[in-house]
């Protein structure tokens, strides 16, 4: 339902600009260009799976021109697949940021000439519809998306034969001509400004305030794609009240689903939340260490990046990697360059660089409450480590690493004693 919302909403953007995109998320065969082709096809039978107007492959100059020609309809952008050496994914997540982004902000990249003289930018004018194996990088840029993830095997493949099926007939294109008809004398009388405020108001008021701000605001305006629709169909093809109440019902409890998944990646794409994960990954594989306040190792030193060296008399307990901060009364106080200096490295080696600074960082963990104190207008606090006073962000150990206590570790060491192992 918000697919075919984003379609007829799409054609609304002479009156309202869209400042969001779509993107379908799934693995291959979870027939994502399949549904894109059905959604292209309601401006014209000549688009379907195998013919959408634009592919990740093309350049970004090539994907922002073509955005901003195909005025008032869906421009799909298809395969967004992050492959390659790590340049070359790097240049796939920024061309996707610059193009997506262009969209939510209605804003583009000007340009000078040859004889420097200033060249527009290309903004886009209709609505952004992407489908990938991968979502683009970046907190901000997700939040600009309305992202919807398809499982292997959930999509109604007779409803999507059917789908196409209509849109080879002409008929979803029909439709798309129909409706703009109607909205022309809509626009005539004046009354296509208060059509789509009261949509989006009646939307907006239905949705889950919880989650990312632009979240509501982008459902919303999906939806009221749907609503200018129903409305169409009241008018001129006698659907009932009950059969509107019906189709607003299902796509309401569609968009609610598509909120909860939205409020989970908006979380795990936080520069929060990716900082505690890649904290966590530091010192899980010994790149950094964590020592107690006289700078020596900790109580269950395994678990912050200390190891066992040497054999019989001559163990000793060693820290791995670099030192970044200190762990005492169930807190973790970190040196904030010396952990980006670990966890920033790490996150490129990952394919989605930490870029943020040190001082945003800081910020979002403090707003995400996962500081365990800090100062009076502060997002640091002072400590006395080996002798002198630091400043440090300090988290709560439960943050990082939910630690088993002795009695349930000797259970489970005695269970798996006596556990046969075949």
């Amino acid at each position: 339902m918000l697919l075919v919302g984003a379609a007829f909403r799409a054609t609304l953007s002479e009156f309202k600009k869209c400042t969001v995109s779509i993107f379908l998320q799934g693995t291959t065969g979870a027939f994502k260009t399949a549904i894109s082709g059905c959604i292209q096809a309601f401006y014209g039978k000549e688009f379907n799976g195998s013919h959408l107007p634009e592919n990740w492959s093309s350049t970004n100059n090539a994907m922002e021109k073509k955005a901003f020609l195909c005025k008032d309809a869906v421009f799909t952008i298809d395969d967004f697949v992050a492959r390659g050496t790590p340049s070359e994914v790097s240049r796939l997540h920024r061309g996707a940021e610059r193009v997506l982004r262009a969209q939510g902000n209605q804003s583009g990249r000007d340009r000078l000439t040859s004889t420097t003289a200033l060249r527009g930018a290309y903004i886009p004018r209709g609505l952004i519809l992407a489908t990938g194996e991968d979502v683009p990088n970046g907190h901000s840029l997700q939040a600009r998306c309305v992202i919807l993830s398809i499982k292997k095997g959930a999509t109604d493949t007779d409803t999507l034969t059917a789908l196409q099926d209509l849109a080879e007939e002409e008929v979803l294109a029909q439709l798309m001509s129909n409706f703009l008809s109607w909205v022309a004398r809509k626009a005539d009388a004046k009354q296509v400004h208060d059509l789509m405020k009261l949509a989006h108001s009646d939307c907006m008021i239905k949705l889950p305030t919880s989650g990312h701000t632009r979240m509501r605001d982008n459902l919303a305006s999906l939806m009221s794609g749907i609503w200018l629709l129903l409305q169409f169909g009241k008018e001129l093809c006698d659907f009932s009240e009950s059969e509107i109440t019906r189709l607003k019902s299902a796509t309401l409890n569609a968009a609610n689903k598509v909120a909860e998944l939205q409020i989970t990646a908006d979380k795990e794409a936080s520069d929060a939340d990716r900082f505690i994960e890649l904290l966590r990954s530091s010192l899980i594989m010994g790149a950094a260490h964590l020592a107690n306040e006289r700078g020596g190792y900790p109580k269950d030193f395994c678990n912050w990046g200390w190891k066992v060296t040497g054999v019989d008399k001559y163990e000793k307990v060693e820290g791995q990697g670099t030192k970044i901060g200190w762990i005492f009364n169930e807190s973790i106080c970190l040196d904030m360059k010396a952990a980006l200096s670990v966890i920033k490295p790490l996150s490129t080696r990952l394919g989605n660089h930490l870029g943020s600074s040190e001082r945003a960082i800081n910020k979002a963990l403090y707003e995400a409450g996962m500081l365990a104190k800090c100062d009076e207008g502060r997002h640091k606090t002072k400590v006395s480590v080996e002798g002198r006073r630091v400043p440090v962000i300090c988290l709560p150990v439960s943050r990082v690493v939910d630690l088993v206590d002795d009695e349930a570790l000797s259970k489970d060491h005695a269970l798996q004693k006596h556990e046969s192992p075949f």
